[in-house]
């Protein structure tokens, strides 16, 4: 359901900012603070100053009369500009002048004479809401912008005949057919920022023969092909801006545009050079090569800032079962690609965990670095889960090397998407194995795995033998002498992994606008944050008693070694209180060094994304992209 607002037509609007120019007020107009100007009869009577006198020999002894009391034409021209008597004189440049004219001769000021003055007119955010056919009588207009207001449709029967620039910047129009049935000889016409997805069947040559400038950027046009059909056919067009609509992030938009329309001297603010009119000559003419099919190329080269994990920072914590393992990717949301081939994704790095084998580390490769599709959200159906390879912590950085390019001919939710921007999210995976399964019955335990294990995504489990078995496989390895024994003994561990715990270490969000504006590609470095470790005790309890536990047991491993030299203790009582002193020296220095790594803040959760777009610099490089035998012949020769 559509907004409604109050109607407001563009001749209310007008007259509202004629009254902000107080022609008619002090110091301008007619009044009674006014010098009258002796050759002037009008002036002198209009200021009643010559009410009831008949003979003009009086006049100048009714001036000395009411010199005191009356201002002159230049001291009213010097307060015209000062405060509290300047106005607002930017919305039109006939404005100014106006008020000059009402300060100088007042008796010009008809309302016929005002309508013919204005050339330029300039009515932004006034909340406008239609154009009607009071806009007729500024007859000599040439210049209108109506840009930030509620305008909704425009009947070029409604607009100044001898109109030349029309901006309608930012308003709600949808449609432009009304206006392109014999419009005004326009030489510019700004229609950016609305709402209009098509202008085929709508401007033709015939109807635009003076257009030189066009601005049709920020719409939602997405059909370049047609689009640029349209455009070619005007004849003296030659400044064209056309970004910020979803056909702009196509690889071909630029060449295309600039070999379609060879008359084109700028497009999106930037000039046409020889070069590019060079390289991109016979881009027009390629078939099969798509003009509606994006690509945007997202890599994610690092994590950094992850505090350490508990099982490495003390060793000791893990080993025993069940074992504990962190690892660490990243995960987005991204429009479904094309079915396209030659996907530019870097391989998924698969890395060992505690007793894996080679099938087990195929499947870890299959199942980490994919796209899920099926995760629930109110966009379900044009967007798709992607996650990086998970790997383990490292302490400079955990480098992902993520790259992968997406194909997309939704170019509209493309566009849009690219607007909002993208969220990543930084997740910590906590992987448990023990030796058991908790699933396996006692008969099923020999002969299969459980189902419900083989179906858990992302689990790692191993056919191994049963207890009876390993058994009768250690007595042999216990005999042996070459070491291969215990070398077998530990291939054959079982390990069965349990349901895995995800927790949010952060999340960022990288604005994307750039790539509308003209920009190619987005490189950062963001700060993750608001991230949560709810139901992780483990790397709660390590995280804030870890180092006094290290501390603690620093102190009680010196204070053993101490205890257990008697002799020595016996031996040197004359230096027992040296040494005594020594060692309290030795433990305050180190106190003081772990007070101060406590005092250190850690750094900031970190990624380093690229997003980039990407375009074809030359027609070759198109036709070697989709066509194996290059650019055809006929091509290089036109």
């Amino acid at each position: 359901m559509t907004e409604s607002f109050p109607s407001f037509n563009v001749t209310a609007a007008f007259h509202s900012q004629l009254n902000t120019l107080c022609i008619r007020e002090f110091p301008c107009g007619y009044g009674s603070w006014r010098a009258p100007n002796v050759s002037s009869n009008i002036s002198l009577k209009s200021t009643g100053i010559l009410k009831g006198t008949r003979s003009s020999a009086t006049v100048p002894a009714i001036l000395a009369e009411n010199s005191a009391q009356l201002e002159t034409v230049e001291s009213l021209q010097e307060l015209a500009v000062k405060s509290p008597y300047g106005v607002d004189c930017t919305w039109s440049s006939e404005a100014e002048s106006l008020r000059e004219i009402a300060v100088k001769t007042p008796d010009k000021l008809t309302e016929a004479f005002i309508l013919k003055f204005f050339k330029s007119l300039r009515i932004v955010d006034k909340k406008v809401t239609e154009i009607d056919d009071g806009l007729l009588q500024l007859r000599n207009l040439k210049q209108l912008t109506l840009s930030a207001n509620l305008i909704r449709n425009i009947d070029s029967k409604r607009l100044p005949k001898g109109l030349e620039e029309l901006e309608l910047a930012a308003n709600q129009i949808s449609d432009i057919s009304p206006l392109c049935v014999s419009p005004p000889p326009l030489i510019h016409l700004g229609i950016s920022y609305n709402l209009i997805s098509s202008i085929t069947g709508r401007m033709k040559a015939n109807s635009w023969p003076q257009l030189l400038s066009l601005d049709l950027s920020f719409n939602n046009l997405a059909d370049l092909y047609n689009t640029i059909n349209v455009l070619k056919t005007l004849p003296k067009l030659k400044n064209l801006v056309l970004q910020g609509n979803p056909l702009a992030l196509v690889p071909g938009y630029r060449g295309y545009t600039i070999d379609s329309i060879r008359q084109l001297t700028i497009l999106d603010d930037i000039r046409i050079s020889a070069d590019e009119k060079h390289f991109f000559k016979g881009l027009s003419k390629l078939k099969d090569v798509p003009v509606d099919d994006a690509q945007i190329l997202v890599s994610i080269k690092n994590i950094k800032g992850v505090k350490i994990p508990p099982e490495i920072e003390d060793p000791e914590i893990n080993t025993d079962y069940p074992k504990t393992e962190h690892k660490y990717h990243v995960e987005f949301q991204f429009l479904k690609s094309a079915p396209t081939t030659g996907l530019c994704e870097s391989p998924a790095l698969s890395v060992p965990t505690i007793s894996i084998t080679a099938d087990d580390a195929q499947s870890e490769v299959q199942e980490e670095g994919t796209v899920e599709e099926n995760e629930p959200n109110e966009n379900s159906g044009l967007f798709q889960s992607v996650a990086t390879t998970s790997l383990p912590w490292n302490e400079d950085c955990i480098e992902l090397d993520y790259s992968k390019k997406f194909h997309t001919r939704l170019l509209v939710p493309l566009r849009d998407f690219i607007k909002d921007g993208i969220t990543f999210t930084v997740v910590k995976t906590k992987h448990m194995y023990v030796v058991e399964d908790p699933n396996a019955t006692a008969q099923s335990e020999e002969t299969k795995l459980p189902a419900s294990a083989k179906s858990r995504p992302g689990s790692k489990m191993q056919k191994v033998p049963s207890k009876e078995k390993r058994k009768e496989s250690a007595k042999p390895k216990e005999k042996a002498k070459d070491g291969k024994g215990k070398k077998n003994k530990q291939e054959d561990i079982e390990l069965f992994e349990l349901p895995r715990t995800r927790y949010i270490l952060g999340s960022c969000q990288v604005p994307l606008n750039s790539l509308l504006e003209g920009e190619l590609e987005v490189e950062t470095e963001s700060v993750c944050e608001g991230g949560e470790e709810t139901g992780d005790s483990d790397r709660k309890d390590a995280g804030s008693g870890s180092k006094s536990d290290v501390s603690d047991k620093k102190r009680q491993s010196k204070g053993n070694q101490r205890a257990g030299t008697p002799g020595k203790a016996k031996g040197g009582q004359g230096r027992s209180s040296k040494d005594d002193k020594k060692t309290k020296e030795k433990d305050k220095q180190e106190e003081n060094v772990e007070g101060e790594e406590e005092s250190t803040s850690p750094p900031p959760l970190t990624i380093q994304v690229q997003i980039k777009l990407h375009y074809w610099k030359s027609a070759r490089e198109a036709a070697q992209e989709f066509l194996p035998q290059g650019i055809p012949s006929h091509t290089e020769q036109n």
